[in-house]
């Protein structure tokens, strides 16, 4: 029996239809159990809370393998460590740990959410619980944060160099990755840095304007404005500041790596072109 924590999100999502595919024994464990099933069709949903562990115990009550996975939150760090705990207690032998980028995981990673990440990572290795680390690059359903804007304007406005690549990759693929290492053996022990081919601003900008057949042009204003915006929209400070920190990331090459494991794994991925043609109505197509 697998536990799938996360399983609403942009990789929980396509994580379940995998499992489902491939005819697993999983149950996915959620705040709001009736959300999730409405979100998520027929599939088994139990009730519970990672910010409170107590309630942890009964989900994970019977299962051996653990998915881990949580949205962003200035808590990340203790409400993962406390899942290990419980996923242990409970007797799972092997956990799945979606982290953050291969370049933050260090302890003095200036940005809170990697250092979050890596402090768990470093918590998990230290459990005794045999584990799998997936750390997945830039994702493409970032991009979608933009649709409306680009569907109402016709213009993709990034604070983002349009001299630096990044290694973007679809939810989809990292999802089929974890499907991969909660499913088959061999993937114990692993850490599987996930990266997409890389590409720049300008690029998906080129991308979008022969997708939906009109000119898309990317325009970088200020990082100083993008924040300000942000702030103007009543964005929590906690995630104003990983948006922050990601831009500079971003500017800085950071997120910039070697597909070679994604492909390897999966024998490809899916572009960008796939990805924005998929979604080609949100932007406006």
């Amino acid at each position: 029996m697998i536990v799938v924590l996360g399983g609403t999100g942009n990789i929980g999502r396509p994580l379940v239809a995998e499992l489902t595919s491939r005819g697993a024994d999983f149950k996915v464990v959620s705040r709001n159990a009736a959300a999730a099933r409405e979100t998520l069709g027929d599939v088994a949903v139990v009730e519970a809370d990672l910010s409170q562990p107590d309630s942890l115990a009964a989900a994970f009550e019977g299962a051996s393998k653990l998915f881990l996975h949580s949205g962003l939150s200035p808590n990340l760090n203790a409400e993962q460590i406390a899942a290990i705990d419980a996923a242990k207690a409970a007797g799972i032998g092997h956990i799945v740990k979606i982290s953050g980028n291969e370049n933050g995981m260090r302890p003095d990673v200036p940005a809170p959410t990697l250092r979050m990440h890596y402090e768990t990572e470093e918590a998990l290795k230290a459990s005794g619980v045999a584990y799998t680390l997936i750390r997945p690059n830039y994702f493409m359903q970032n991009l979608l944060a933009m649709a409306p804007m680009i569907a109402d304007q016709g213009k993709m406005i990034a604070p983002i160099s349009g001299e630096v690549e990044v290694s973007m990759i679809d939810c989809r693929d990292i999802a089929a990755v974890a499907a991969m290492a909660l499913t088959e053996s061999g993937h114990e022990g692993q850490i599987y840095a996930l990266h997409g081919d890389p590409v720049s601003y300008p690029q998906v900008a080129a991308i979008l304007s022969e997708t939906l057949g009109k000119e898309i042009p990317h325009i970088q204003p200020p990082k100083e404005a993008a924040i300000q915006a942000m702030k103007d929209r009543g964005m929590p400070e906690f995630v104003v500041d990983h948006m922050g920190r990601m831009i500079d990331g971003l500017n800085s090459g950071m997120m910039t790596g070697d597909p070679s494991t994604l492909h390897g794994l999966l024998g490809g991925q899916r572009n960008l072109g796939q990805f924005i043609a998929d979604h080609k109505a949100a932007f406006g197509g």
